[in-house]
């Protein structure tokens, strides 16, 4: 067994708990994290791997209490230890990367049934988001001489808190996607490296979204579109969600397009910060033609795969 990359995958999974703390980053943090622990539990070095996992769990809970455990267990402990199962298990990439999710799906409908309608549930929270919000501008000397400005930015943020709210099980369904597919990579390249196989992802350029997936997101539309309370609620999150899915198909036929043009490293960077700048307008075009893809296959992959 080459286990070249034993301490720094449980250095990874370990460095989490103390980092866990640290907004926004821990979510980079995850990658290596979860992808380390794939690499350990998947061979004779799972004991090691288990050891990795509990102690970071205990230094999360030492450092942040319950809040940063839980966040290290959904972060890195539950994926990695789904994820490797898969592999023991011989499941493909794909199934695997959203097997990952199933931890997610279940709080998604924890929150739903205990919040109930959205809308509902933040006019509850409204007061006291906005009095804490004022309180912290009023400290900070920003509603002296501003006050239409700040009114506005009171009402901006309170919107913001809104669509957090109502969209936060597609959210961290996105999150935990991404996360999940980062860190089956990495353990990938960390596999090779240690002279062992690990099944990959499809090609960037050949990722292509299933079928059933439009189907779900029809589902959603037709929630969104015949539902209210709860059951609009949830359409709206499995449709963004679904449609986040066809965004990667979309890119993925641009990739595909380059690649077949044999396009200059430039070029490629012209478009994909092109991709950027117009941010949501890219991410509705992106979307719609990898849900189109996902029917008519502009790129032959179906025969591809069979044959």
């Amino acid at each position: 067994m080459n286990d070249k990359l034993t301490v720094p995958a449980a250095l990874a999974v370990l460095a989490f708990g103390v980092l866990v703390l640290v907004p926004i980053f821990n979510i980079l943090l995850a990658v290596p994290a979860v992808a380390g622990l794939i690499l350990l539990l998947t061979d004779k070095r799972f004991p090691i791997g288990a050891a990795a996992a509990i102690g970071a769990m205990v230094v999360s809970f030492a450092i942040g209490g319950s809040f940063m455990l839980y966040m290290t267990v959904l972060l890195v402990v539950l994926p990695g230890a789904i994820i490797a199962a898969c592999i023991r298990s011989n499941k493909d990439a794909v199934s695997s990367v959203f097997i990952a999710l199933a931890p997610i799906l279940v709080l998604g409908i924890v929150f739903f049934a205990s919040v109930g309608e959205t809308e509902s549930f933040f006019e509850e929270l409204r007061p006291d988001l906005e009095s804490d919000f004022r309180m912290m501008a009023e400290k900070l000397g920003l509603d002296k001489d501003n006050g239409e400005q700040f009114e506005q930015a009171v009402e901006m943020s309170l919107n913001f808190m809104g669509y957090m709210i109502r969209f936060m099980p597609a959210l961290f369904l996105i999150i935990f996607t991404v996360i999940s597919a980062a860190a089956y990579m990495l353990a990938g390249y960390g596999f090779k490296r240690e002279g062992r196989y690990l099944l990959p992802l499809p090609r960037y350029d050949h990722w292509k979204i299933r079928e059933f997936v439009m189907v779900i997101f029809g589902v959603g539309l037709i929630l969104v579109l015949l539902g209210n309370g709860i059951i609009e609620d949830v359409g709206e999150n499995v449709a963004l969600y679904t449609f986040f899915l066809f965004g990667f198909g979309g890119i993925s036929i641009v990739e595909y397009m380059l690649r077949k043009q044999k396009a200059a490293w430039y070029i490629k960077a012209l478009v994909y910060f092109g991709i950027v700048i117009l941010n949501i307008y890219s991410a509705i075009i992106l979307g719609i033609a990898g849900l189109i893809d996902s029917h008519f296959d502009f790129r032959r992959l179906r025969a591809l795969r069979i044959g």
